[in-house]
């Protein structure tokens, strides 16, 4: 700023930016003169440019006079070439500033080592924030002429390789994981907050800038999502879903990304932090879908969000998931039962806390949905939420009696109470002589009393058949003994005449090749080996020999 304030003071008349009267005079040029000195670390562009301004005398400064901007220049160049910032320069040389600029902000540092190279990235900071001032500030700056430059700025500061996560993949307490930050961020985030800005104001409008957007700049974006920076998740999470809803020759290729994330999660276990963030995305694009649904829609939730119930880190994204689940089931009633029957056939038994989350979920597909639609899997679901309430763990035991405070369940059971009373009689008798938690305990006598309460004859008859098989549990054991060791018997027996046949067979074929080298002939092999062709006998042999 100190620099900045000394150019304002000579009344801008640095070369990088021109001066402020048409055509200077050598007088005004001889007193300009100085400020080469004023500036000990004056690059080489400054010196061209103030030397040929000198020489021309009149002639106005032209981004022609600047050096070529290469990776070689980039590296050997002063690092701070454009004192003041695009405001403060004529509105002539703007342009050339502000893609030169650009040019330079592609270099990137590596911010491991905080003192490496730090008054580079100082510099490369304050360009990104005169430029993000600059583009605030002014209309029009994105044009056909710096679309693809900015791009290509972008594109080498955000499309990087993200550093492998430290935490375990079966480890899903997201909650209780310490925030990892990039530490290039206070570069980063001047760069994504130009990309929202870009997006927002121009890929609407314009063709060409519509054309800087590819099908590999979106998916190198839904890569990004991995990263384990939060801030950094959120602004992907918002240009996505802006070109999601600009661009519409994208949207296939981006549900398509996100898919195979998703697939990468669910097949190769794969931590992607970012998983939430693409669900919550998903969750607004399936939300806007036209019903009836494509068959590519429907698809997107039979191979893309059910699998995502199966991997241990389910719970970290499991709120986003749930939202996108019930769209479905929202947008058609017949989806639910095909949920409700996945998430049955891939019931983690082992882990409790999945268990309790997809009670939930199962809790509000039923509330989306109406009774009539649940026929086919009412007898396998309250099968399930009966063992789910005789569960040892007692949050998994509540989750599953709290179903019996939902107004619409309790509706639903009553549709259906035959079926729910033979499937959870048994369950909450059990829990009434030996669960061990009191709070267990206390719901399980509130529900059965709203079973009775619903329909006393019906409960008194799933009650009356439910102990009749406990009676009759002990003959049911020892029949089902008896049969076991009739199978068991049968093999034994099976097994001894195959040892005995396969004993006799081999005993009579040593009997033959005795009986055979006695004779002075060859053994016949024994049938059934493959071996074929006549053998001609050990006595003709020896007649042919004599």
């Amino acid at each position: 700023m100190a620099r900045a304030a000394r150019f304002r003071d000579t009344q801008r008349a640095s070369p990088l930016y021109g001066t402020l009267s048409s055509r200077p005079t050598t007088a005004h040029l001889a007193h300009q003169a100085p400020l080469v000195h004023l500036q000990p670390h004056a690059s080489s562009l400054d010196r061209t440019l103030h030397s040929s301004t000198s020489s021309s005398c009149g002639r106005r400064w032209t981004s022609s006079d600047a050096l070529p901007l290469t990776k070689d220049n980039l590296s050997t160049c002063d690092p701070d070439p454009f004192p003041m910032t695009l405001a403060d320069a004529p509105p002539q040389n703007r342009l050339a500033i502000f893609l030169s600029m650009l040019k330079r902000c592609e270099q990137t540092y590596n911010f491991t080592d905080p003192q490496s190279q730090y008054s580079l990235k100082e510099t490369k900071r304050r360009y990104l924030n005169d430029i993000s001032e600059y583009v605030s500030s002014t209309r029009g700056v994105f044009n056909e002429r710096t679309y693809v430059p900015f791009i290509n700025m972008v594109s080498a500061n955000i499309f990087r390789t993200l550093p492998v996560s430290s935490a375990s993949v079966d480890c899903f307490e997201a909650d209780d994981d310490e925030p990892n930050f990039d530490p290039a961020w206070a570069h980063l985030q001047f760069v994504y907050e130009l990309l929202r800005k870009f997006v927002i104001s121009s890929i609407k409008d314009s063709e060409a800038a519509r054309a800087c957007i590819t099908v590999e700049f979106v998916t190198a974006l839904v890569g990004l999502f991995k990263t384990e920076d939060t801030r950094e998740r959120d602004y992907l999470k918002t240009i996505l879903h802006r070109i999601y809803g600009k661009l519409m020759p994208l949207r296939g290729p981006i549900r398509k990304a996100i898919m195979d994330v998703f697939h990468r999660v669910v097949y190769e276990h794969e931590r992607y932090s970012g998983t939430g963030e693409l669900l919550e995305i998903l969750g607004s694009i399936i939300n806007g879908f036209a019903v009836p649904l494509k068959e590519e829609h429907k698809q997107l939730l039979r191979k893309g969000l059910l699998p995502l119930h199966v991997p241990s880190s389910m719970p970290i994204y499991h709120d986003q998931l749930l939202f996108c689940v019930t769209q479905f089931a929202v947008k058609d009633a017949r989806f639910a039962a095909e949920i409700i029957n996945t998430l049955l056939r891939h019931w983690p038994v082992t882990q409790s806390r999945k268990e309790v989350l997809l009670l939930t979920e199962i809790e509000a597909l039923i509330e989306v949905n109406r009774p009539e639609y649940l026929e086919g899997v009412i007898g396998p679901l309250f099968r399930r939420v009966g063992k789910c309430i005789e569960s040892p763990h007692f949050q998994v035991a509540e989750r599953a009696l709290f179903y019996w405070n939902n107004e619409y369940i309790v509706n639903v059971m009553m549709y259906y109470r035959e079926v729910v009373m033979r499937a959870v009689i048994g369950p909450l008798q059990r829990n009434l002589e030996s669960h061990w938690n009191a709070n267990v305990l206390s719901l399980s006598a509130n529900v059965q009393r709203m079973l009775c309460q619903m329909d006393g004859a019906l409960f008194e008859k799933s009650r009356r058949m439910y102990e009749a098989e406990r009676r009759d549990e002990g003959k049911v054991c020892a029949e089902r003994a008896r049969r076991w060791g009739a199978v068991y018997r049968m093999a034994q027996k099976r097994f001894r005449e195959k040892h005995e046949s396969e004993s006799e067979g081999c005993s009579r074929h040593v009997n033959e090749g005795i009986k055979a080298e006695v004779n002075g002939t060859k053994a016949l092999p024994v049938e059934g080996k493959g071996q074929k062709g006549a053998l001609t006998s050990g006595r003709s042999r020896s007649l042919q020999i004599l």
